[in-house]
């Protein structure tokens, strides 16, 4: 039998940060499905950023109706400075329960809980099909799960999203749109500030029009989210050479968060009709914006349907909402119907010394097992 500690090290010791291939790692998720009699195929694609292979993996047993689909992303977050990491990313480590290594928690742990699920049903008769749909380059991206969704290779009813959520499952997170502001100015000597145009100084009024915009969205709550609205948030500004200088461009860097119902083209137009209604010298060109990455959207799952109370029976616990994003946006293009369910917290994401708790990936593997039976082989709500 597969042992979920034991394949969560096995992933962890292969680096597929997204500027590297996960093909390695795909080839060895490859053969533990074949052990089990999937039928896997590998999704392959050249890379787009740079000369490497990148791939999907699909495995699946089971009769051709209304399948349930376990969705993970092979790659993670790069190390920004492996000195700040206690033990080498690469090398996982067992310590007073934890697992520590880059991609324990995000999302290798839950994975390998996945798979360690479904083993003992493989041989059972099914009344569903059971998918996996593990993908590349979530990280920037979204890459894979787009690649998955336009090749129409599945077509799953229900998609259980790994990502981690202490095991508490999740009917629906916000989207993200990453924006850039920019300012233009006029140079000139700073001590005659008179004979110039500050760009910086057009920038305050822009970040006075984004904080505005921000508090508005608070005007439309929406429950079982932390926090239960659409957020803004200035993360970066960039202007001006040297302070003897009059700035001459000045850029403002944000991100809205935007909740299910909301339109990431919609909420673009409004902030930037905003930002150009401000006020510039003549002469000067307007401010503008610019989308920096593709948005993605919010998801929202019906609370009735058969997932989220399967999976709010199994768990016990009520389906909420999480703030960040998943490959959900962009699955849910197929129309499956989606919950976020996996071990550990998403605090020890994206950060040194990531790591799952043995007993978060031991329950994963005892609720994934549970929720499957009960989608797949009963083919009823519990």
């Amino acid at each position: 039998m597969f042992n979920v500690v034991e394949l969560t090290k096995q992933m962890v010791a292969i680096n597929t940060v997204s500027d590297l291939s996960n093909l390695e790692l795909a080839e060895l998720i490859k053969i533990w499905f074949e052990k089990l009699r999937f039928d896997v195929e590998l999704q392959k694609q050249e890379s787009i950023h740079g000369p490497m292979i990148k791939t999907n993996l699909i495995a699946r047993i089971g009769p051709n109706h209304e399948a349930l689909m376990f969705s993970g992303h092979m790659d993670t977050v790069p190390v920004e400075d492996i000195n700040d990491w206690d033990t080498d990313p690469f090398t996982p480590i067992l310590c007073q329960d934890k697992l520590f290594g880059l991609g324990s928690v995000d999302m290798k742990g839950s994975i390998a809980a996945m798979i360690c699920a479904v083993e003992p049903l493989a041989k059972e008769r099914l009344k569903r099909e059971i998918i996996f749909g593990l993908t590349f380059d979530e990280e920037i991206g979204l890459v894979g799960a787009k690649y998955l969704v336009e090749s129409q290779a599945v077509k799953p009813k229900f998609t259980i999203i790994g990502e981690p959520t202490m095991m508490k499952p999740m009917r629906m997170h916000k989207g993200h749109i990453y924006l850039e502001v920019i300012c233009r100015g006029s140079g000139g000597h700073a001590s005659d500030p008179e004979k110039g145009i500050n760009a910086i100084e057009i920038a305050s009024e822009a970040i006075r029009v984004i904080t505005q915009f921000a508090d508005e969205l608070k005007a439309y709550p929406f429950p079982n989210m932390d926090p239960p609205y659409a957020t803004v948030n200035i993360g970066t500004i960039n202007g001006g050479k040297k302070s003897n200088m009059i700035a001459t461009k000045c850029l403002i860097g944000f991100d809205i968060r935007p909740i299910p119902g909301m339109n990431s083209k919609s909420l673009i137009r409004d902030i930037e009709g905003r930002l150009k209604d401000i006020a510039v010298p003549q002469g000067q060109p307007p401010i503008s914006i610019k989308i920096t990455k593709i948005p993605t959207e919010p998801v929202l799952t019906d609370p009735l349907s058969e997932i989220v109370l399967t999976a709010e029976k199994v768990t016990g616990i009520r389906a909420g909402g999480v703030a960040y994003g998943t490959d959900g946006s962009v699955l849910q293009n197929m129309g499956t119907e989606i919950i976020i369910l996996g071990p550990g917290s998403i605090n020890q994401a994206h950060k040194p010394n990531e790591f799952v708790t043995i007993d978060q990936l031991e329950l994963a593997v005892r609720q994934f097992r549970e929720i499957t039976q009960q989608i797949c082989m009963k083919g009823e709500v519990l």
